[in-house]
């Protein structure tokens, strides 16, 4: 008489591409343009200065040269930390999590926003997808607590 075979437990299927988050970073910047805000009264693409506008311009040409890597890596200002990277939500101004909700944005934001430092006192606010990063705001005012989207912790 034949022994009864072992059932043998099959091998899962293990996923022929696998996507390291993490991969993204060794990718260089991209820029998308369609979340901006035009209309705040602070942080509005439309009240930027020509001298803003061409500031801004040589900014995003000189991180579209660069992987997300060595964007994240950057580091200076006064407290020697990384002048780009993610911030929460719950931390930015009361102003600035309602205009999110107007804008009818909470769902592409989620819980963060990314900052770009392009001076001393100037973010950029916006959403980073994977290798594109998509301003919402230019915010000049971040040294400014009653005008800031992300005022300054003291």
């Amino acid at each position: 008489m034949k022994s009864p075979k072992h059932l043998e437990i099959p091998n899962f299927r293990q996923p022929i591409h696998t996507c390291d988050p993490g991969s993204f970073d060794k990718l260089k910047a991209r820029i998308h343009f369609d979340l901006l805000d035009f209309d705040h009264e602070y942080w509005g693409w439309d009240h930027l200065t020509k001298e803003q506008h061409i500031e801004f311009l040589k900014f995003i040409q000189s991180i579209e040269k660069i992987t997300w890597a060595e964007i994240k890596q950057t580091s200076g200002g006064k407290a020697r930390g990384t002048n780009h990277h993610t911030l929460e939500i719950e931390n930015f101004s009361a102003e600035a999590k309602l205009r999110i909700q107007n804008l009818n944005f909470d769902h592409i934001v989620g819980d963060t926003l990314f900052s770009l430092r392009m001076n001393n006192l100037t973010r950029l606010y916006g959403v980073r997808e994977e290798a594109f990063f998509r301003p919402i705001w230019y915010d000049p005012f971040h040294d400014n607590p009653k005008k800031a989207a992300y005022p300054l912790q003291k």
